[in-house]
C-alpha cells in the first residue's frame, strides 16, 4: 500500500480499493446522521503498451453539514448536473446525422427534462459526488453490484478506517 492522497492509500493492484481514514468521532457523527459526506473523484490516466487507461480515484470528504444544507448543496449539485445533461443533449440533436440517433437523443432529452430531484436514485446521488448520509452510502452500494463496502474499527487509535472494494 501507499500513500496517495492525505487520509486515503491505495493497493498496488486497484485504485478501486481505495480506503478513507476518519477519527471515529466523525465517523460516528456520519453514521448516525448528524453529519453527511460525499465522494470526492480524482482521475488518473495509466499509459500502458496497449493504449491508456482511465481510472476514476474516489475517496470520502467530510464536512459537519446539517440536513438542510445537504439538501441545499444537492439540488445545487443537481440543477448543474442536469442542466449540463439537457445542453449535451440539444448540442447531440442538432449535430445527429441518422434518424435513430436522433430519435434516441430526443426521447432522452424527454426524459432529462421531466427529471427532479426528488426522483434522483440514491446512485444517482453517490456517483453524482452528493451529500448522503451513511446510511444512504450503504443503501446505495447494496444496489451496486459490482462494489462492497466495508469498515474497520481500531479503537486504540479512535480511528475508522473505511472503503469499498471492486469485484466483478
Amino acid at each position: 500500500m501507499k500513500c496517495i492522497r492525505k487520509s486515503v492509500f491505495e493497493t498496488n493492484s486497484s485504485s478501486e480499493h481505495s480506503l478513507s481514514i476518519v477519527k471515529k468521532s466523525n465517523f460516528d457523527l456520519w453514521k448516525s446522521g448528524k453529519q453527511y459526506a460525499r465522494r470526492v473523484a480524482g482521475c488518473s490516466e495509466f499509459k500502458e503498451t496497449w493504449g491508456n487507461f482511465w481510472s476514476e480515484q474516489y475517496y470520502w470528504a467530510f464536512d459537519m453539514i446539517t440536513k438542510e444544507e445537504a439538501e441545499k448543496r444537492n439540488r445545487e449539485i443537481f440543477d448543474e448536473n442536469l442542466k449540463n445533461e439537457i445542453e449535451s443533449a440539444k448540442i447531440y440533436i442538432s449535430q445527429a446525422s441518422g434518424e435513430q440517433s436522433k430519435k434516441w437523443a430526443q426521447d432522452h432529452l424527454k426524459d432529462l427534462e421531466s427529471s427532479s430531484y426528488e426522483k434522483c436514485s440514491l446512485l444517482d446521488k453517490l456517483y453524482d459526488h452528493m451529500w448522503i448520509t451513511y446510511d444512504e452510502y450503504i443503501e446505495a452500494l447494496r444496489h451496486d453490484d459490482c462494489y462492497s463496502p466495508f469498515e474497520h474499527i481500531n479503537e486504540t487509535e479512535d480511528v475508522v478506517v473505511f472503503g469499498k472494494y471492486f469485484h466483478s
